[in-house]
């Protein structure tokens, strides 16, 4: 048991290298389709429930050199060493699913997701100019929701692919879910590790762009980010943005009650499409003396 642990933490510790404040909205993933979709999925439309037809047509798209394999709700394509392959789904992709759903998500997937997992950035950029006309925007990889497709250059480490897969596996729980829980929890667990079954965030990459918009001033009262559109979070202060959500949900992680304010704000979503009602319930506090103790907290990190 120990010996996994380290190995899915070693893993995941990979993210560090793996993302970049640079073009942060394509880098990290909108919680939606790439910048560059240009068609949304069909309403109505079936959902892809056979692995092997999709198993076929990897195989068909991709050609020879490939590892294909079935891991729900993902089918896997890869061009990476059968070894490498293996510790992606095993310790990534199936282990921190399964985290993810012991402790957040209720309701799967009834469709099928696809995986690429390129070994370079080179047979990354070749397949999406072959597929989407052009280079991909973020050097790391996306989810594509109008394609039910997770794209990664799988060099630059696993955190991308954690991040997306939250994207991809709270679709179906969360439908609704506004950007700024999307992408905090997908941030949080771009550095994690697996302790007793449960996915926990740890420091990272992030921090710095926090601790800079903290010292200049320039971060949100949490009451304002946490009432934020999609578009207004994906703005120009989006690299901020995505670090306050990130360290806001590491916050009530550190206060273990991060797994019971997402069940409260999922299912009770139309009495509060901010979050903060059940933010102060769970804290006991109203919002502004809880943004005022998390700048206190950060700053001990």
């Amino acid at each position: 048991m120990l010996k996994k642990l380290i190995g899915i933490t070693l893993t995941l510790a990979l993210i560090a290298g793996c993302s970049s404040q640079k073009d942060e909205k394509a880098a990290a993933g909108t919680g939606g389709s790439h910048p560059a979709a240009a068609e949304k999925r069909t309403a109505g439309a079936a959902p892809e429930t056979d692995p092997s037809g999709f198993m076929a047509e990897l195989k068909e798209e991709l050609g020879n050199g490939y590892v294909i394999e079935y891991e729900k709700p993902f089918v896997i394509a890869s061009n990476i060493s059968k070894s490498e392959f293996d510790r992606f789904k095993e310790q990534t992709i199936k282990d921190c699913a399964e985290a993810m759903y012991k402790d957040f998500f209720e309701k799967r997937p009834e469709g099928l997701f696809k995986v690429y997992l390129f070994k370079n950035a080179a047979t990354y950029e070749e397949y999406c100019v072959k597929k989407f006309g052009h280079k991909p925007s973020s050097p790391y990889g996306f989810f594509r929701d109008d394609i039910d497709s997770l794209i990664m250059n799988i060099a630059t480490g696993g955190g991308t692919l954690v991040h997306e897969m939250v994207h991809a596996l709270i679709r179906p729980d969360f439908p609704d879910v506004p950007a700024w829980f999307n992408e905090g929890l997908g941030s949080l667990f771009e550095c994690c590790k697996i302790d007793g079954g449960s996915l926990r965030g740890e420091k990272n990459w992030r921090y710095p762009i926090l601790m800079d918009a903290a010292d200049k001033n320039k971060l949100v009262p949490l009451r304002k980010l946490f009432a934020t559109s999609d578009s207004e979070f994906y703005g120009d202060n989006s690299s901020a943005n995505y670090a306050q959500a990130r360290y806001f949900c590491m916050y009530m992680q550190e206060k273990d009650c991060l797994p019971a304010f997402y069940r409260q704000f999922r299912d009770n979503f139309a009495g509060d499409k901010t979050g903060i009602k059940f933010i102060e319930s769970l804290f006991g506090k109203n919002i502004d003396a809880i943004d005022k103790e998390w700048r206190e907290w950060i700053k001990t990190l």
